[in-house]
């Protein structure tokens, strides 16, 4: 009996790209358009990542994209390894 030994590697890397500068409090009245008291911008943005659904505040994110946008990315990192095989059919 022979096997196809394989190799399965999975890869961690984090992208950063810094957007545009905005002012915080109007920045979420415009896509967030209620008064909920925040004492500080640290507050608002944990308000912010939790009541918007994700694909809404990726939506606004994107939208603030520009062409001049840094990018920086970390060097990828390897998280898991597995070994996997598959049964090769015998050749009569």
């Amino acid at each position: 009996m022979k096997i196809q030994l394989g190799l399965t590697k999975e890869w961690t890397t984090v992208e950063r790209r810094k957007l545009k500068v905005v002012d915080l409090r109007e920045f979420l009245m415009e896509h967030y358009p209620r008064d909920h008291g925040w004492r500080d911008e640290k507050q608002a943005l944990i308000f912010l990542q939790e009541h918007l659904p994700t694909e809404q505040l990726h939506a606004v994110l994107k939208g603030m994209k520009n062409d001049s946008n840094e990018v920086t990315r970390e060097t990828p990192e390897l998280t898991h390894k597995k070994f996997w095989f598959e049964i090769v059919p015998d050749e009569k």
